[in-house]
């Protein structure tokens, strides 16, 4: 399906099977494993890693989502020719766990099936939603595999179905004619995830041909596309039916795989596994696409994360469009040609971009892998209030399952969440409608839709809190909502909004009492964050007090949406009063914040404590200012300066980006960590390099922005193999990951596609935009 010889661990150009126009990617093997796999599922469904060794990975797909089932480690294909079998894996085991992360843990031994031979190599190519593998091995008939789910940008009920197609393709490369069977096998859902431990079990010859496994709470459809013939039977080795105990043991893989020619294992009530053969016969040169479908139902959700306990439960939306897994496969079955061509003709148009540099296309299509993780869309039922519109739901996203599992936390949405508004705008409409429904009576956003911060513990989206962060969860909500109203509002949905912004920008004034107000931290504690007894702002820890240019910036651009929504709605006293705001809060960090040649990190006008540490990300404000139309919220002569420091210093200090801090001299620095805990000098984060990039390109500088997030991209992507991971931070001078997974943060680099046309985010919307395009060819 595309070629074995390329270079590994680099990304490439190349031909691929359903493209007309190269593709790009970065290729695995074995000894170039990514930490993680591809997820397979799309946005609100759950998901299933398929690893790169061809084991099934992390699991989602039954509601263990805080912490995720798994690692799986699940040998699930197998091929089986004059009575010998192949399993299709090169035995590597992830080390990943369901809960926090393992990125940089051991891996545990490779897998050994002894009596059956396994995958020499597997040459892997992912490209989300579609993961592509070619086997090696010394079978007859070679294997390759398409895996994938569908995701469809401009169509959300689709890209919300349960299910994934698997294309196994078989070619005979020797000279005679070769007979065999091949298998697929899947291990369903444990006990806690069924509610039960005995399932039900019906042999089904439509819509597919294959197992019907049901519970009381989850259920599967396996089976085959078409009129092969095929067999059934038990999983192959016994289910891990006990989410979180060791993995079963190897020899009864082996056993049960080894005698696949004569037979499939019987079944149990008690098994929730199940395996699905099709039995095949080529001629000489001969090929055969064998389609298994696996569509999976597990309607509610628990609030707790835990499959099994509560205390609320939540309806997936899916449930909505589909009454069981056999609605799914029929989807599946009957649209699996169709469906696939649009996901391949959606990327066949970014691949094919050339206004945008090979890795950022790459990169920015693999990207789009976090939502299949961290989204969750509900039906708008109880506990979800009457607000609810049955055509919304209400969809939010985690910041992270396995390590921050805070349901849409403001600040993680504002990087994470600008190609949402541009493929799904109905999921991103019916956040922000929950947004305005959470909104305290004072004005403040609601940081979170479900109890206190990191310590939540999992995916409730009806116990809204006020959360940390406060001075900028205004600018974090009036972002994602001035992002919608730019590419898809009218004047309906300004009026809608336009009270709850008010209500949001009055809160964040009142937060300082103080003549510099607009663009200083609160000089009160607001803040919900048990053991904390201190006001942060996105780069939460460190010293942040007083005049912080960082924070100041974005105050002012989130003003400047309020003052034009305010003039589009005929509030002219508002819009005069976020005028004065505007003026006043400029006034401040021009005359007290600047230094010369930067902005200072801080500076307590009542104290005279200040920092002089140059803040990578001090021109954040100026950067959401540009892609959303605004005016400038810093001097423009100021803003040249400023970046020509950043560059010599933050930049010019690490060759992977940029630090968070830096002295005047070039040198790393914390951020305040003689007065608290504030992050390790060296380790930087995404959302500060992400940003910096895009300043640059909107600055006249796009060779040296883009420079600065390619060699970030390229050590995670290339160097650390964490295409799929979702990592959040790493040091800046080794490049290893040091904390998160299943971010959706860098999603801010679909910003870049805008900074590079000169234009606000409207510009890839455009007739010929990529956005419009990616749309159209879907």
């Amino acid at each position: 399906m595309f070629p074995t010889n390329l270079t590994q661990g680099e990304w490439a150009e190349f031909a691929a099977e359903g493209f007309s126009k190269p593709v790009i990617g970065v290729i695995h093997r074995r000894d170039y494993p990514a930490l993680v796999g591809m997820p397979l599922g799309g946005i609100g469904t759950g998901c299933l890693d398929l690893d790169t060794s061809g084991l099934f990975g992390l699991c989602s797909i039954f509601n263990s989502h805080s912490p995720r089932r798994g690692s799986m480690n699940w040998p699930f294909l197998g091929l089986n020719v004059d009575g010998q079998t192949w399993v299709l894996t090169t035995g590597q085991q992830s080390p990943e766990k369901g809960s926090g992360f393992a990125a940089n843990e051991p891996r545990p031994a490779d897998l050994k099936l002894p009596g059956v031979k396994m995958a020499r190599d597997i040459h892997y190519w992912g490209h989300y939603p579609v993961a592509d593998l070619e086997f090696e091995t010394d079978a007859p008939v070679s294997v390759g595999l398409r895996a994938w789910s569908p995701f469809i940008p401009g169509d959300a009920a689709i890209t919300n179905t349960p299910g994934g197609v698997f294309e196994v393709h078989l070619r005979n490369v020797s000279g005679s004619a070769q007979a065999g069977t091949l298998a697929f096998s899947f291990f369903g859902p444990s006990y806690d995830e069924a509610w039960g431990w005995k399932f039900g079990r019906e042999v089904i010859d439509s819509p597919v041909r294959g197992m019907h496994v049901t519970s009381r709470l989850s259920s599967y459809v396996l089976g085959v596309v078409g009129d092969h013939p095929v067999r059934t039977g038990g999983a192959m080795g016994k289910s891990p039916a006990v989410r979180f105990r060791p993995n079963p043991d190897p020899a009864e893989w082996a056993k049960a795989w080894a005698g696949l020619g004569s037979g499939l294992p019987p079944t149990q009530e008690t098994e929730p596994g199940a395996t699905v053969a099709a039995d095949f016969r080529l001629e000489p040169g001969a090929d055969q696409v064998i389609r298994f479908v696996l569509a999976w139902y597990s309607p509610h959700w628990m609030s707790s994360g835990d499959p099994a306990n509560g205390p609320r439960a939540f309806r997936h939306m899916y449930s909505t469009r589909h009454s069981d897994a056999l609605s799914v496969s029929r989807l599946l079955a009957d649209q699996h040609s169709r469906l696939l061509a649009r996901v391949l003709a959606w990327q066949q148009e970014m691949y094919s971009d050339t206004q945008l540099p090979p890795w950022l296309r790459e990169v920015l299509l693999n990207m789009l892998h976090t939502y299949s993780e961290g989204g969750y869309w509900a039906a708008a039922e109880a506990p979800i209030g009457d607000w609810c519109r049955p055509e919304d739901g209400l969809f939010a996203i985690s910041e992270s399952p396995r390590a921050c599992p805070q349901m849409e936390c403001l600040p993680v949405s504002f990087f994470g969440t600008i190609p949402l508004a541009y493929f799904f705008p109905q999921l991103a409409l019916a956040t922000l409608r929950a947004e305005r429904a959470y909104q305290f009576p004072n004005g403040a956003p609601a940081m979170i839709m479900g109890g206190l911060g990191a310590w939540c513990g999992g995916p409730e989206v009806a116990s809204p809190g006020l959360g940390y962060t406060v001075t900028l969860n205004p600018t974090s909500y009036l972002t994602i909502m001035d992002r919608y109203r730019l590419m898809h509002g009218d004047d309906a949905f300004t009026r809608e909004f336009f009270p709850s912004a008010k209500k949001a920008i009055e809160f964040l004034m009142d937060l300082n009492r103080g003549p510099d107000a607009a663009v200083s931290m609160p000089d009160h504690l607001v803040s919900v964050w048990p053991g904390v007894p201190y006001e942060t702002e996105w780069l939460e820890w460190g010293r942040w007090v007083g005049i912080v240019p960082h924070v100041g910036g974005l105050h002012l651009a989130t003003i400047a949406m309020g003052e034009r929504m305010a003039r589009e709605v005929g509030d002219q006293e508002f819009a005069a009063r976020c005028h004065e705001w505007f003026e006043s809060g400029s006034r401040t960090l021009e005359e007290k914040a600047w230094l010369g040649k930067y902005y200072l990190r801080f500076l307590d006008p009542q104290t005279g404590e200040h920092s002089d540490d140059i803040a990578s990300c001090q021109l954040d404000g100026q950067v959401v200012a540009k892609m959303h139309g605004l005016k400038d919220v810093f001097r423009a002569d100021r803003v040249n300066i400023t970046l020509d420091t950043i560059g010599k210093t933050c930049v010019a200090a690490t060759k992977l980006g940029t630090l968070l801090y830096a002295t005047a001299g070039g040198s790393a620095t914390q951020g305040g960590a003689n007065v608290m805990f504030s992050y390790p000098a060296s380790e930087t984060f995404m959302q500060a390099i992400v940003p910096l990039g895009i300043m640059y390109i909107y600055a006249g500088q796009a060779d040296f922005g883009l420079e600065i997030m390619r060699r970030a991209f390229h050590n995670t992507v290339c160097n650390q193999g964490l295409t799929w991971y979702g990592e959040n931070s790493f040091d800046a001078v080794t490049g290893k990951q040091i904390s998160g997974s299943e971010y959706t943060i860098k999603m801010f680099l679909w910003g870049a596609v805008a900074a590079l046309q000169g234009t606000d985010l409207r510009g890839p919307m455009q007739p010929r935009g990529l956005v419009a395009r990616m749309v159209s060819a879907a």
